[in-house]
């Protein structure tokens, strides 16, 4: 249903009301199935929106004073340091343990 060039097609479903037409209608109806059918999408025919990424710099401003909050929050404990790459999980076995009380 997606192109490699981006654009995406959709493919009508067939209706059921049709089942019961004669022979000859069914071959046209498989002719036509068989057929891709392109449809445009409106996302790709629009204009842009002239507010399209006005709040984008409020939520870059809200992240910055996130940051900010923990890194002094709790005595910036929340703060990555070189001391988190030296904790190692406890080595277990490769046997799993059921433990069936």
């Amino acid at each position: 249903m997606s192109g490699g060039d981006g654009n995406i097609t959709e493919e009508k479903p067939m209706s059921d009301a049709g089942s019961s037409n004669s022979s000859n209608e069914n071959s046209d109806d498989s002719e036509s199935s068989d057929e891709e059918v392109k449809v445009e999408l409106m996302v790709n025919a629009r204009a842009r929106r002239s507010t399209a990424g006005n709040k984008m710099s409020a939520l870059i401003e809200s992240t910055t004073l996130e940051d900010e909050f923990y890194k002094s929050a709790y005595g910036g404990g929340f703060n990555e340091d070189d001391t988190d790459d030296v904790f190692e999980s406890p080595v277990h076995s490769d046997v799993d343990e059921v433990d069936s009380d």
